[in-house]
């Protein structure tokens, strides 16, 4: 076969036009026609560009080595989570700048290649912000310029789905709300996920199946309390706030009936942070430093469980959690990036406390 021939079968094997694979080669669509028409043939120099591009060797043009092409795929993307995992974030950036580079037309490298972006613009170096604003929207350029391309190529929905979700995150984050929200309506309701599908054709029957409903109702407690959060913080009056905090409480409470919440320790950290705020606007400073308390030791309780713990609450017995599957934005330790942040000036008015600064020395023993 004749090398236009094989790109024209590679070109439509990925779906995209002449037009876009002359826009990834910086060539003229006209060049691309004359090719897959036999007219003419790609100069040398640029083969290894068209090679590279469909995920095959100069060599293999016209026999597609895919096995060796997955199987480093897959290296790639193995050594992206381990990275994630262990809060390398710069490291991961390099790693899928040199991935993107070598198989510049796969959607899975590319979409990783923009989350990465994503995870250096604030937190890199052990949890310290080293991006200017100018930085910033730079990087944010890229991920809308990455997440577009993706989102007119790719076929596969998983992956669509998670470039229009960072598209409409970049576009926020550009300032540029319309095309934020515009983005944000191209994802499908809450109603039509495969989630919601899968609920009504999977009993409580098989083990995977209880498994799987046992993720959802996880998921959907981490989705309300963002939903609670965000009333939480709509409302001007601090009694509202403790009265929507204390339901979310009671939520995870009435879930986690043994107090198991492994990742979601967090969370249930973050309300009572928000639960202590709202004490402190109403000069409520005791509850304030007793709430304090519960936020520290829900943080402390979540460090404990990244060493891998198994839930034993009725609706998550099959589950558990270990920190060796959670993504990370720095790699120093948490009890170290809590600690950073109690210095941030909304607990300046219980900070004198014996029982603050008590608090304060429970996390520095656990980072010696």
């Amino acid at each position: 076969m004749e090398i236009g021939t094989i790109i024209k079968r590679l070109r439509r094997e990925k779906n995209i036009t002449q037009e876009r694979l002359a826009e990834y080669l910086s060539l003229s669509p006209q060049a691309i026609s004359r090719w897959e028409n036999g007219i003419t043939y790609p100069d040398i120099a640029t083969i290894p560009a068209i090679a590279s591009f469909f995920c095959v060797t100069s060599d293999l043009l016209l026999g597609i080595d895919k096995d060796k092409r997955e199987e480093s795929v897959q290296q790639y993307l193995s050594e992206y989570f381990r990275l994630n995992a262990s809060g390398e974030v710069q490291k991961a950036l390099e790693l899928m700048t040199e991935a993107k580079n070598k198989y510049p037309g796969d959607f899975r490298i590319l979409i990783k290649y923009a989350w990465a972006l994503a995870a250096t613009v604030y937190v890199e170096n052990d949890c310290e912000s080293a991006k200017t604003e100018e930085e910033r929207n730079s990087i944010h350029q890229e991920i809308v310029t990455v997440c577009n391309n993706i989102v007119e190529d790719c076929t596969i929905d998983d992956i669509r789905y998670n470039a229009i979700d960072l598209l409409s995150l970049a576009y926020s984050e550009l300032g540029d709300k319309e095309n934020a929200i515009k983005a944000a309506k191209r994802l499908p309701d809450i109603t039509y996920t495969n989630s919601m599908a899968l609920y009504r054709l999977y009993g409580y029957d098989t083990e995977e199946h209880i498994i799987f409903h046992q993720d959802n109702i996880q998921n959907l407690i981490f989705y309300l309390w963002i939903w609670i959060r965000s009333a939480v913080n709509g409302q001007r009056d601090p009694k509202n706030k403790v009265l929507l905090c204390k339901k979310a409480i009671s939520l995870f409470e009435t879930m986690y009936e043994n107090g198991d919440y492994g990742y979601y320790h967090t969370m249930v950290a973050q309300i009572y942070e928000s639960l202590m705020t709202a004490f402190i606007e109403m000069g409520d400073y005791d509850s304030a430093i007793d709430t304090a308390e519960k936020y520290i030791n829900h943080e402390i309780e979540f460090i404990h469980a990244l060493d891998g713990m198994k839930h034993t609450s009725i609706l998550f017995d099959r589950l558990s959690f270990s920190g060796k599957n959670l993504m990370r934005s720095y790699t120093c330790p948490h009890a170290e990036v809590v600690c950073r942040h109690l210095e941030d000036d909304v607990f300046s008015p219980i900070r004198d406390t014996d029982k603050f600064r008590a608090l304060i020395e429970k996390l520095h023993e656990m980072m010696e």
